[in-house]
C-alpha cells in the first residue's frame, strides 16, 4: 500500500490520482482518433506511408543499412507515422521519452504515448506502462497491467511483437 500521495517514476513525482486515472484510460480507453482509424481500416496508401515512416525512423534510430544513427530525427519520424495511427510508433516514440533519446526525457509524456498505442490496439502499451510504473516502485498499479498484458498475449498468442520490443527493454 502506498504510503504518501505521491509516488516517483524516473525521479520525477506524480501524484496518485494521476496513476488511477491512468489505470483507468488505459484498461477502459475511449475511442480515440486511431483507434478509429484503425477500425475503419487505414487506407491502403496511409498504411504503406505510415509502415514506411516507421522503419525509417528505425533505420535512424539504430543506424543500420549504412545509415547514421540520428534519434533526434528518427523521433519526428516516429511521430509522423503515428500521427498516421501506426500504433507501433507510438511505443517507439514512449520509448524515446522514457529514456530521453533524440527528445528530452519525459516519463510523464512517455506514459500518454503508451496509452495512445493501448487506445489504438496494440496490446504491447501494456507491457510497457507496467515496466514503467514498476520501476517507480508503483507494483501494485503496474501488477494490474501485466495482467491486462497477459491476458491479451495469450489472446493473440501468435503475435509478433518480439520485433517491437527488442531494442530498449
Amino acid at each position: 500500500m502506498l504510503l504518501s500521495n505521491k509516488l516517483t517514476i524516473h525521479g520525477r513525482k506524480c501524484k496518485k490520482s494521476n496513476i488511477r486515472q491512468l489505470l483507468r484510460n488505459t484498461l477502459c480507453p475511449r475511442q480515440s482518433q486511431y483507434q478509429l482509424r484503425r477500425e475503419q481500416g487505414m487506407d491502403h496508401q496511409g498504411k504503406e506511408l505510415a509502415e514506411g515512416l516507421y522503419w525509417m525512423a528505425e533505420k535512424l534510430a539504430w543506424g543500420y543499412d549504412g545509415t547514421a544513427p540520428d534519434p533526434a530525427e528518427a523521433f519526428k519520424l516516429y511521430r509522423q507515422a503515428a500521427g498516421l495511427g501506426f500504433s507501433d510508433a507510438f511505443i517507439r516514440l514512449g520509448q524515446l521519452q522514457e529514456r530521453g533519446r533524440g527528445t528530452p526525457q519525459d516519463p510523464k509524456a512517455a506514459v500518454k504515448k503508451y496509452q495512445e498505442a493501448a487506445k489504438a490496439g496494440n496490446f504491447l502499451a501494456f507491457h510497457y506502462l507496467a515496466k514503467l510504473l514498476s520501476r517507480g516502485g508503483q507494483s501494485e498499479h503496474a501488477h494490474v497491467l501485466w495482467n491486462r498484458f497477459f491476458k491479451d498475449l495469450a489472446a493473440h498468442p501468435k503475435a509478433n511483437f518480439l520485433t517491437a520490443s527488442t531494442h530498449f527493454s
